[in-house]
């Protein structure tokens, strides 16, 4: 479990703690003093501990999310980059880790894809690289520095 789910347990606890147990064993206290029926305290309490209680869960499930794509931030940071490469080696790159079974994460697609400028990621073993060009900048790739190296010495990159 992560500190975030750990914060939410505790708030949904301490929750259940703090307000719903006295409230349950204050409640025939709390009819003898304000001279209330049981049923009119509980369609009181019940809808109000309710209340809190969503509070409580919307909180924790936004922590959840939040922990989540802090997560997927970190899966997705990119280390290093090479620049300047040629249009032909780049497709080149591309169709070969292709061929190595690297899988297309994400692509450009609008009308002028592969014309004016192209986008792809690329996954394998939770590894990715980004691969960008354009027409007039060449292309370039961004990863984790030890794959960016072995394709250097492959590609005779800079």
């Amino acid at each position: 479990m992560t500190l975030w789910q750990y914060i939410s347990l505790l708030l949904v606890f301490t929750f259940q703690i703090s307000f719903l147990m006295p409230c349950i064993l204050a409640s025939g206290h709390l009819l003898t003093f304000l001279h209330l029926s049981r049923t009119q305290v509980t369609t009181f309490l019940l809808p109000l501990g309710l209340c809190f209680y969503g509070i409580l869960w919307i909180i924790g499930r936004l922590i959840q999310l939040r922990g989540q794509a802090f997560q997927l931030y970190k899966r997705t940071t990119i280390a290093g980059q090479i620049a300047s490469i040629p249009t032909l080696l780049f497709r080149r790159i591309v169709s070969d880790l292709r061929a190595e079974q690297w899988k297309i994460i994400s692509r450009y697609d609008g009308f002028e894809a592969g014309i004016d400028y192209d986008f792809v990621v690329l996954e394998k073993h939770n590894t990715r690289l980004k691969f960008q060009w354009a027409l007039y900048r060449d292309g370039s790739v961004q990863g984790p520095d030890t794959l960016l190296q072995e394709l250097r010495e492959k590609y005779g990159l800079p």
